[in-house]
C-alpha cells in the first residue's frame, strides 16, 4: 500500500478524486505514486472529470458561481467542454481544491 493510499484510507472522501493525467488516464489519489504538478490542460481535463463524476452521483445539486449563477454539475461540464469563462473559474476553483489535499497530505505527513 502506498502511502497516498493510506492517506486515502484515513481521509475516504477524497478517494474518488480525480488528481492526475497519466498517459491520457485519468487517476484517482489512491493510484498515484507521487505527487503531480499539473499543465494546463491537466487541470482542464481533471476539473471535467470531476464535475462528471458529481454530475453522476448528485444530479440534483447545484452549486453556486462567484457572479451568483447556480449551475447543476451536468451545466459546469458543458462550461469546461466549452472553454467559457465559469470554466474556466471552475478549474482555477478545482485547482484550489487539489492544492489544499496536497497541503493536507504535507501536515499530515503523507507527501
Amino acid at each position: 500500500m502506498t502511502r497516498f493510499s493510506e492517506f486515502v484510507k484515513r481521509f475516504p472522501a477524497y478517494r474518488n478524486v480525480p488528481f492526475q493525467v497519466e498517459r491520457e488516464q485519468i487517476l484517482s489519489l489512491s493510484q498515484i505514486e507521487r505527487l503531480p504538478v499539473w499543465t494546463d490542460k491537466e487541470l482542464w481535463t481533471l476539473a471535467e472529470e470531476y464535475y462528471n463524476r458529481l454530475s453522476k452521483t448528485y444530479p440534483e445539486v447545484r452549486i453556486l458561481t462567484a457572479s451568483g449563477l447556480q449551475l447543476s454539475f451536468k451545466e459546469a461540464v458543458s462550461h469546461l467542454k466549452r472553454r467559457t469563462d465559469i470554466g474556466k473559474w471552475l478549474v482555477d476553483e478545482h485547482y484550489r481544491f487539489l492544492e489544499f489535499i496536497k497541503r493536507r497530505m504535507r501536515e499530515e505527513g503523507y507527501a
